[in-house]
């Protein structure tokens, strides 16, 4: 059956400092995120996704440098999970919300968990930045049995968004959450970083 989920002056010196530096941090993030997803979402269906699981720092320099025999290692060594559906950004936050829905759990969401305390690549044709352990904690603990009524509910959802399009669920749509599923774990068990990668079509 389908779950549903819908003291002393030093110390309070020492305390402000650390909030307005929170703050400070906290502002700046959010200029990030809202910089990076405002030039996607404008892109939207015109890029290619994919994640990939290893070492973050690695990854995001063999994009930078788009050492293309670096970053298909990870495909070929099964660490990539690839989104190339011809959706947008805020699809994948759809995604998270009906894959909270059936697995009872919070909504965290996708863009919320883009890590900003790294180093990130924003290039005119592609792009990479970390995502949060959070968001692969989310993933690992979902079974692959509950991908095809996530791929359903979240094609469902995407309809409603676009109306005048005909959608409909793809084994490559299936095939991408289950591996998102599968890399996520593998990113737990082995303490891998997890990287979200974008890039012109």
């Amino acid at each position: 059956m389908m779950k549903y989920f819908y003291i002393s002056v030093f110390s309070l010196l020492v305390s402000c400092k650390n909030t307005n530096m929170q703050t400070n941090d906290n502002k700046s993030s959010n200029n990030n995120l809202n910089s990076v997803s405002n030039k996607l979402n404008k892109l939207g269906v015109s890029l290619d996704y994919q994640f990939a699981v290893g070492n973050a720092d690695k990854i995001l320099k063999a994009t930078k440098k788009q050492d293309y025999d670096y970053l298909s290692k990870i495909e070929t060594e099964g660490n990539l999970a690839d989104f190339s559906l011809h959706i947008g950004l805020n699809d994948i936050d759809i995604l998270v919300l009906c894959a909270s829905i059936i697995e009872n759990k919070k909504d965290i969401g996708f863009q919320d968990n883009f890590n900003f305390t790294k180093i990130y690549v924003d290039e005119p044709e592609y792009g990479a930045i970390q995502l949060t352990p959070e968001f692969i904690a989310f993933f690992s603990t979902i079974d692959e049995s509950d991908v095809e009524q996530i791929s359903k509910n979240w094609f469902t959802e995407m309809s409603k968004t676009y109306p005048s399009e005909e959608i409909k669920v793809t084994e490559d749509a299936k095939e991408a959450i289950r591996k998102l599923i599968h890399i996520s774990k593998q990113a737990k068990l082995y303490n891998y970083d997890m990287v979200f990668l974008w890039t012109s079509s």
